[in-house]
């Protein structure tokens, strides 16, 4: 016999093989405020869509000139994280292909329905603040929402 083959051995090695698969805690976790400031409306310019949320927030900000709106990154189809492409001034998301206008309605692809809104105030400070655990379906009849977008007239750039 020998001494792999023994007992005490072989519950050793159950433990070493079996430790990778027990759940290991991590105190890491980066947790994304539900409620962020993204700036003062003045800072977003008529027709253009900010990019600068997208991978810490996941959200971009677009003023189309009449609103100030946030759009949730966030594929319908897969969940996956579509790419503003300014020169065809579209949405495309990676995994599927779907393709969003400027405004987050469905050109084309297998998503289900348009890309989400999110709540979006102005806060005490004058700031634009977006609360990511609200959102608005424009196939719902949401998008009409006040709570959905802020009035470019509130302070929005009209240069």
């Amino acid at each position: 016999m020998t001494v792999i083959q023994t007992l005490p051995w072989q519950c050793a090695l159950a433990i070493v093989a079996l430790f990778p698969l027990a759940p290991i805690p991590c105190s890491y976790r980066l947790e994304v405020p539900a409620r962020a400031k993204v700036g003062f409306p003045r800072e977003y310019q008529p027709g253009a869509v900010e990019t600068r949320f997208q991978a810490g927030l996941s959200l971009w900000v677009v003023h189309d000139g009449r609103r100030i709106y946030a759009l949730r990154a966030v594929c319908p189809q897969e969940g996956c994280r579509p790419n503003w492409l300014e020169i065809q001034k579209q949405f495309q998301c990676p995994c599927c292909g779907s393709a969003f206008r400027k405004d987050g309605v469905k050109l084309r692809g297998p998503a289900p329905h348009a890309l989400e809104r999110m709540a979006i105030t102005l806060a005490r400070d004058g700031q634009l603040e977006v609360d990511r655990g609200r959102t608005f379906r424009k196939e719902s009849g949401q998008w009409d929402d006040p709570a959905s977008y802020v009035p470019a007239e509130r302070g929005g750039s009209r240069r």
